[in-house]
């Protein structure tokens, strides 16, 4: 979306403020324990869960990048790629992706994978949200919507865990709904 405060308000009013969200990341991430990715960050909606000292936001979007800036001072935002991040190896005691991986072709979400592995200390924490093909099969508007979604490859919970346990503990996996929007929520560890 060109215009990064309609993004903000289209995706709050689908997700329904994005509550689910924020309850999830609040409790497996919020515990304000060492340097947090926020990857992609987007506009930053997720920052004013964490203290800017430890929080890092990163996108490819400038324009995403610029608003969050302007909307979140006290925060750092970087220019950095998903499968060549360009931080040093386990510099990142919590890593955070929500709804991301459905945009990328499956050879790279294996490369991003590797790159979250790669920056994630050990010991750290992976909190994977991500979009999950519409569950009821009455919410049809949240059907129509995935459907325009910009993401070409909304995939199931089970293509993802062999992904992510060769790489990670799988600690957890969850479904939740966010308004219209189903994720699948996985709560990892290297």
């Amino acid at each position: 979306m060109s215009y990064p405060p309609l993004w903000d308000l289209s995706r709050s009013v689908i997700e329904a403020g994005h509550r689910r969200e924020r309850e999830v990341i609040e409790r497996e991430l919020g515990d304000g324990s060492g340097l947090l990715l926020d990857l992609p960050c987007g506009t930053g909606i997720y920052a004013p869960l964490f203290s800017g000292g430890d929080y890092v936001g990163a996108d490819l979007d400038e324009r995403l990048l610029h608003h969050a800036r302007r909307k979140f001072p006290g925060h750092r935002f970087l220019r950095s790629d998903a499968l060549q991040s360009g931080f040093r190896s386990g510099v990142f005691a919590r890593i955070l992706v929500v709804g991301f991986l459905h945009h990328l072709p499956d050879g790279q979400v294996d490369g991003c994978l590797d790159e979250l592995h790669r920056v994630l200390a050990p010991g750290g924490s992976l909190l994977l949200i991500e979009d999950a093909p519409t569950a009821s099969r009455f919410n049809l508007l949240g059907k129509a919507l995935q459907s325009l979604d910009a993401g070409d490859v909304i995939r199931p919970a089970s293509w993802y865990e062999p992904r992510l346990g060769r790489r990670f503990e799988i600690v957890r996996r969850d479904a939740i709904r966010a308004g219209l929007w189903d994720y699948s929520v996985f709560v990892l560890r290297k």
